[in-house]
C-alpha cells in the first residue's frame, strides 16, 4: 500500500469512517458481500461501479432482497421509496481526497 493510500485511510478513520482497502476488483466484491447480512433488504442507486461489479445479481442470487430502479418489476417511484428504508443503502463517491473527505458532484 503507498502512501498516498495509507494516508487517506488513516485521514477517513479520523472522520469516523472505517475503510476498507482491496488490491483488486474480486477482493472489494467478497469484502462488499462479507458486509452486508444475507437477510439485508439492500437499496441501491445509480452507481456504475457497483454495477460493473455485478453486485445487485450477486446479492439478488444469495437471497438479498435488492431495490433498484430497474433491477425489480416494481415502478421507479415504489423502488425509490422503499430503498430509502432499506437495511444497507450503496452509492459510490465521485472522489474520496487524501484529507478523507468525499466528494460528489451529482
Amino acid at each position: 500500500m503507498n502512501d498516498k493510500v495509507k494516508k487517506t485511510l488513516d485521514n477517513l478513520k479520523r472522520r469516523t469512517f472505517i475503510p476498507h482497502y482491496c488490491e483488486n476488483t474480486k477482493q472489494a466484491i467478497d469484502k462488499v458481500l462479507s458486509l452486508i447480512p444475507h437477510n439485508a433488504k439492500v437499496g441501491i442507486g445509480g452507481s456504475m461501479t457497483i454495477e460493473n461489479m455485478d453486485i445487485p445479481n450477486l446479492l439478488k442470487n444469495r437471497g438479498n432482497t435488492v431495490l433498484k430502479a430497474g433491477f425489480t418489476d416494481l415502478p421507479n417511484d415504489q423502488v425509490y421509496e422503499q430503498a430509502a428504508f432499506a437495511d444497507i443503502y450503496m452509492t459510490s463517491a465521485n472522489a474520496i481526497t487524501t484529507s478523507g473527505e468525499i466528494v460528489n458532484i451529482d
